[in-house]
């Protein structure tokens, strides 16, 4: 790791921190702030938007750690649409804070995901050997055409999946920080602390952002992250992974498993959800974490729950796909079949709050005893 990235990492999540403070002292005048209503689980207005700083911190730090190292680290070539496709992150990022000052339509969110999705599969795309000439027939390949653009097709909807799911998981105080914590660093465990690559530069300084903000949004959070900001990491780690894949750094298993908790919660829930007859697209407050959150009143207790399943079952498991590929599905089975279990049994999804004993009262019913500290 060189000096000017150490530095601009100390600059970024020192911003983060300053900005964050700045913005919930302007929550008020700026309309970015969060009023409880019967479907919240919080008692009382909290700013919100604060992914704001998350994002204007780690492009500061970007462009301080390019100045003081006097060029831009190289990404063992195509650079261009990689870059092309990290400027999507901080587009969606501004989509998002418009949605947190004024609620647009899910129409123009799902466009400016697909937009931003679509740039970051066209990057991974042209990394592959002949890959990206292939989706214009200008080059060989040995797959058929067609299924270059079937595989193509489906990475976009997985990753337009993730961001919504990401944001989803965005419920309760500090869970979705630390989720993008475990991920970055699993990014950067995988790159070895290379401080050559550009996708390491990004992911180091998104982490110092992501710390900088992280004591505002540990319970009791003084900030949401809002929109804004869950879209913008939300996309950003899809970017990285995306890169990591197609870069041979690693396979599509061991991102599969890292991110098993948060995929198995959102599955389920909108699973039973849709067998209930409930409309998916409404608010509700059903995924295990916020019923948990919900059952023991303390969200530290929730995040660190989170945060230990990802360290001590997740993780392991990742490496083990990491080091024998071959036992990558098999891996993948062994993450996902205790967690989506679990989730099933604890009732993720369920409306009212089954791990209270309370099934079968409707989701717009107000909860008698809300987590004052809980986001939506």
């Amino acid at each position: 790791m060189t000096i000017p990235l150490v530095a601009a990492m100390v600059a970024t999540a020192l911003a983060c921190w300053l900005l964050t403070r700045l913005l919930i002292t302007l929550a008020p005048r700026l309309g970015l702030e969060d009023v409880p209503n019967h479907r919240s689980s919080h008692d009382r207005v909290t700013a919100r938007g604060g992914g704001l700083a998350i994002v204007v911190a780690s492009l500061l730090g970007m462009v301080a750690a390019v100045a003081t190292a006097g060029s831009v680290p190289g990404d063992g070539g195509q650079g261009a649409s990689w870059w092309l496709a990290a400027a999507g992150c901080p587009l969606l990022a501004l989509v998002g804070l418009v949605d947190d000052i004024r609620a647009l339509g899910y129409r123009l969110r799902l466009v400016a995901q697909a937009v931003a999705i679509a740039a970051i599969v066209w990057a991974g795309a042209t990394a592959l050997p002949g890959l990206g000439g292939a989706f214009a027939g200008t080059s060989s390949s040995d797959w058929p055409r067609w299924l270059i653009w079937a595989v193509a097709v489906a990475v976009l909807v997985i990753g337009i999946w993730w961001v919504n799911l990401f944001n989803f998981m965005d419920g309760i105080d500090a869970l979705a920080m630390t989720e993008a914590l475990f991920l970055l660093g699993c990014f950067v465990l995988i790159h070895r602390l290379s401080g050559t690559e550009a996708s390491t530069w990004c992911a180091l300084l998104l982490i110092a952002a992501v710390v900088g903000f992280l004591p505002h949004n540990w319970p009791p959070a003084r900030i949401f992250l809002g929109d804004c900001g869950s879209l913008f990491l939300g996309v950003s780690i899809f970017g990285l992974a995306m890169h990591s894949v197609t870069r041979g750094h690693t396979g599509p298993w061991f991102w599969l498993i890292v991110a098993a908790g948060f995929v198995s919660d959102t599955s389920v829930t909108l699973l039973r959800r849709m067998l209930s007859g409930f409309d998916v697209t409404s608010a509700h407050r059903s995924h295990l974490y916020q019923q948990l959150g919900r059952r023991w009143r303390d969200h530290r207790k929730v995040t660190l729950v989170y945060s230990a399943t990802n360290l001590a079952w997740f993780l392991p498991l990742a490496l083990m796909s990491h080091q024998w590929p071959r036992c990558g599905l098999g891996l993948t089975i062994a993450a996902y079949a205790p967690a989506i279990a679990i989730c099933w049994c604890l009732g993720a999804g369920r409306p009212g709050d089954p791990v209270l004993g309370s099934a079968g009262r409707d989701d717009s019913e107000s909860d008698p005893d809300p987590v004052t500290t809980q986001q939506t």
